[in-house]
This record gives structure tokens, sequence and C-alpha cells, in this order.
């Protein structure tokens, strides 16, 4: 097996991921053997037939819903195995340099170096900043408890299986960082989506948005001290104000 398996759990997107992530990957020089798409069903599996079939490895029928996707890729690969995951609409990478945001050089250097660093602190879980900002982004990791986003994230499979239908990054942030102690979050890297277009893994956004409260009451419970509701934002959930230092 390679050194690292791409994975890209999607629905509806048969029209556009060809021309969003998949392009991403291939202009990075990733081997199309390493990227393995991961559809709901057979249907949707007949859908992505007309994806240009140089641009990924293969395609795997799995279950419908974010969530159980993600439980159903982490069952597929053996533990592990490092594993790093896209959502379906990435359009652009981007690293800080200096003070200016620039297209990101290597993808393959910015993985080697999440799975690095995970070995080097004994961590499981490695992501990017989550929004493209050189303001507010450093060159600097982070090695303590910051949520890592859906976008892109690198993981090293222990088969967590997920129990929330939103907010599945977050929980999985959290879950690998009470295991480890922290998670890796490159703060130099960003990346661009587009996010509430058509299609997409979840595409309910009314229902996501009646789910929200009850999954922020379920995560402020399981990880006290760690993560709080946003008092301004229903439905939002922060950090404590108090996390773990820096290692």
């Amino acid at each position: 097996m390679s050194a690292y398996q791409i994975v890209i759990p999607t629905y509806g997107r048969a029209d556009s991921i060809g021309d969003k992530t998949l392009t991403l990957l291939h202009t990075y020089g990733i081997p199309r053997s390493q990227i393995t798409l991961f559809v709901a069903n057979k249907e949707e599996k007949d859908a992505y037939a007309k994806v240009p079939p140089s641009l990924y490895g293969s395609i795997v029928v799995g279950v419908p819903g974010l969530v159980h996707q993600r439980n159903f890729i982490m069952s597929y690969y053996p533990k592990g195995t490092h594993i790093v995951s896209f959502d379906d609409d990435v359009s652009g990478l981007w690293e800080l340099q200096g003070e200016k945001l620039v297209p990101l050089v290597s993808l393959k250097k910015t993985i080697t170096q999440g799975f690095a660093l995970c070995k080097k602190m004994g961590y499981h879980m490695w992501g990017i900043y989550p929004t493209k900002n050189a303001l507010w982004m450093s060159a600097t990791p982070s090695t303590n408890l910051k949520f890592l986003i859906g976008h892109m994230y690198g993981i090293i499979n222990r088969k967590l299986q997920l129990k929330m239908p939103l907010k599945h990054d977050y929980e999985l942030t959290l879950e690998n960082a009470v295991r480890d102690g922290g998670v890796i979050r490159l703060n130099s890297v960003a990346a661009t989506t587009k996010m509430g277009k058509k299609g997409g893994i979840d595409a309910s956004v009314e229902q996501r948005q009646a789910t929200y409260g009850k999954v922020v009451d379920y995560l402020v419970k399981k990880y006290p001290g760690l993560v709080r509701k946003n008092p301004r934002r229903e439905g939002e959930i922060l950090l404590a104000r108090e996390v773990p230092a820096e290692k």
C-alpha cells in the first residue's frame, strides 16, 4: 500500500468533482492510484462513471450520509493506514509566505509534514487552517487543541466511529485530542471550497440547521472543559477559554 491514501466522500457532484478536487489533486501530481471516491450507492457509482478515469483510482460504494460514510471509510482501511480526506468541492489550496497567501507549492510536502509532526508528537490527526485569511494565519503549526475542518485533514486510522450527523469534523478532532493530548494544525495552509452549492454528501441545509443545537449539546456534554456553546450564535460551538497549552 502507498504511503497514504486520498479519500473523497462525495454525493451528487459527478458533474463538478472533476473540475474541483480531482483536478486539484492531479495538478499537484498525486498519483490517481492513491485516490478513491466513496459514494452512497450503486446509482451514484454509475453517475460518477462520467468522471474522467485518469483523475482517480477507484470508486467504492459505501453508505448514505457523511458521518456514516466517514465511519465506513475508517472500517474499510486497515488500522494504522495514513489517510488524507478531502471534501469533493475543494477548488484551491493556499499557503502563507511572509504576509501574503500564494498557491500552495507542494501538496505532497504538506501531507508529509502533517504526518511527520503527528509521528513526532505521538498524534493521529492533522489538518489545515479553517479560513483563507493571511491576517489570522501563522507559519507555526499548532500542537494543542484547535478545531480541524473537513475540507482537508490527515489521520492515522485508529478505526474511530463517530456518532453525530453534523460537525463530525469537530467530533473527530475532539476524540483524537482527548486520546492523544492534541492534534496538529498547519496554520500556514488553507483551502477554498464551493460551500453551499448544489449537491454534497449532506444535501439538506434546512435539516442541518435543525440538528445543530442537538449536536452542540452532545459535544458540550461529552467533552466538558474543552468546548462550550457560543452564547451569541445558537447552534455553534467554541473551544473552552482555556485549552491545553502548546507542547
